[in-house]
């Protein structure tokens, strides 16, 4: 079995990340109850440590709170940051896709999306934009969005969650008279995601059999394996393979980030502690 060591993590792997991506993937593995929250402080000093420009990282907090994804509230000095319903709608759908095992069992039906912003409220229409492209709709038409799988009664209470109940309507049904597969293909970019998820592949199964040295390493892993599995996922809510090409590659990606994913786990949470004990930061037991 190969060694990697921290200095042969290899630093490509994260140098396109987003901050805000880095952010909202602190947030979902690290954030912790009662308040699920991270102070603005841990979220700079650990993201630096593995290349994130400190000023990156403030910006993307700064935006994000400012686009209606994050909440912040003053203790002393410390800036904590919270998810609002816009932001955990993201998050949760990044944690479905890192969960995913195969294709969910599909009954034949779509849930369809039709959106009207006839007064403006870009501000909201681009929330609306972010949970959809979350949950990983396909594009229709322009203002009619598709989804194999989704639960309209959770959209509809997300909706209204964000304020948006009158500008938004949901429907649940079969497609009449044709054919799902030319559906799929003209709603959903189906190369650049089979494409996506055998870079995945290719990048990462060499480190499959590998043994980090330091728990270092194992936070950059983990930050890592949810960029690039989810940049390949994050336009698939689980297609029915029914609609699919031949050879579809999801399933082999989706294990590999699986099992990647799994053994970053514990070490990535040492790292996080140590880094607060650092700052001196209350932090809860692991």
């Amino acid at each position: 079995m190969s060694t990697m060591t921290t200095t042969s993590f290899p630093p490509a792997l994260l140098r396109a990340a987003p901050a805000a991506e880095l952010v909202y993937s602190s947030l979902a593995f690290h954030a912790r109850p009662p308040r699920f929250e991270l102070p603005g402080i841990w979220l700079v000093q650990a993201l630096g440590s593995i290349g994130a420009a400190p000023s990156a990282v403030r910006q993307a907090l700064f935006r994000m709170e400012r686009e209606g994804h994050l909440a912040s509230r003053r203790e002393g000095k410390l800036k904590w940051y919270r998810l609002t319903a816009s932001g955990t709608a993201q998050i949760e759908a990044g944690r479905e896709r890192l969960r995913r095992r195969s294709a969910p069992e599909w009954d034949g039906g779509w849930t369809l999306v039709s959106a009207s912003f006839p007064g403006g409220r870009r501000r909201q229409r681009l929330q609306l934009g972010a949970v959809l492209d979350a949950r990983g709709y396909g594009r229709l038409h322009e203002g009619i969005r598709i989804h194999p799988h989704d639960d309209p009664a959770a959209l509809r209470k997300l909706v209204r969650s964000i304020g948006l109940a009158a500008e938004v309507h949901i429907f649940r049904g079969r497609l009449a008279g044709d054919d799902d597969r030319a559906l799929v293909a003209g709603a959903f970019p189906l190369r650049p995601i089979a494409a996506g998820y055998t870079r995945f592949v290719t990048r990462f199964g060499s480190l499959a059999g590998t043994v980090q040295s330091d728990d270092r390493a194992w936070f950059a892993l983990r930050l890592a394996v949810a960029h690039h599995y989810l940049g390949a996922a994050w336009d698939d809510p689980g297609l029915p393979l029914a609609t699919l090409p031949a050879k579809w590659p999801a399933s082999r990606a989706q294990r590999l980030a699986d099992r990647l994913y799994r053994r970053a786990s514990d070490p990535a949470r040492r790292y996080a502690a140590s880094i607060a004990r650092r700052l001196e930061l209350q932090w809860p037991a692991q």
